[in-house]
């Protein structure tokens, strides 16, 4: 029962800081992968192999992040370096 508890904490709080648990990245953590890159969002969309319209969607919340798209901003979040 302990565990439970814990792991509704840890929901409650990531869901605070706009984190989903799921692994679903959010709008703002797409968005604020492509502007960690340092990349407008016509070059994000061509990494990813979609439109740059798709990106603005995606960035505004008004379209689901599709699961391989999430995939690769995962890969870019964890092994992309920038200067």
């Amino acid at each position: 029962l302990a565990a439970l508890s814990t792991s509704k904490h840890r929901r409650i709080k990531a869901y605070e800081k706009g984190h989903n648990m799921d692994n679903e990245i959010t709008p703002q953590e797409f968005k604020a992968e492509r502007e960690r890159l340092k990349i407008t969002a016509k070059q994000f969309g061509q990494l990813l192999g979609v439109s740059e319209r798709a990106v603005f969607y995606y960035e505004h919340g008004q379209r689901k992040i599709p699961k391989p798209v999430q995939l690769l901003v995962l890969l870019y979040k964890k092994h992309a370096v920038v200067d």
